[in-house]
Formats: C-alpha cells, sequence, structure tokens
C-alpha cells in the first residue's frame, strides 16, 4: 500500500512538473502567475513525498554523510 502511495506522488511530481514547463510555454495567461502555480504544486509535492520517504531519506544521509565523517576521525 506504502509503495502504490509513493507511485502515485512520484507520478504526481514529474506530472507537475511537465504542467509547470507547459504552463511556462504556453501562450495564453500570464506565463509568471503559471509558474507560481506550477511551483507552488511542485513544492507541495516534494513536501508530502519527503514526508512519506523521511525514515528512507535519514538513513541514506546516516549512510552517506555521517558514518563516513566519523570513520574520518
Amino acid at each position: 500500500m506504502k509503495n502504490r502511495m509513493v507511485n502515485w506522488m512520484t507520478k504526481g511530481y514529474v506530472v507537475s512538473i511537465e504542467r509547470m514547463q507547459r504552463f511556462a510555454r504556453s501562450e495564453r495567461g500570464d506565463a509568471t502567475q503559471n509558474w507560481i502555480v506550477g511551483g507552488v504544486i511542485t513544492v507541495a509535492c516534494g513536501l508530502i513525498l519527503y514526508a512519506f520517504l523521511k525514515p528512507q531519506i535519514q538513513s541514506w544521509v546516516q549512510e552517506l554523510v555521517v558514518d563516513p565523517l566519523k570513520s574520518m576521525k
């Protein structure tokens, strides 16, 4: 269930980026407003993804950054 949710959120994130780029290229409407709307959607999806993946991200940071720094001392 959680994997399906993460896949869904990742797709939403990618779609929002594509939509934001399409808005920026479109002639109709104010391009700045479209960038702002697209940016807000992208940031919201990114925050939701981060909330779901936080434990995984913390373990990656631990493995890739913290442990090598400790072993250097």
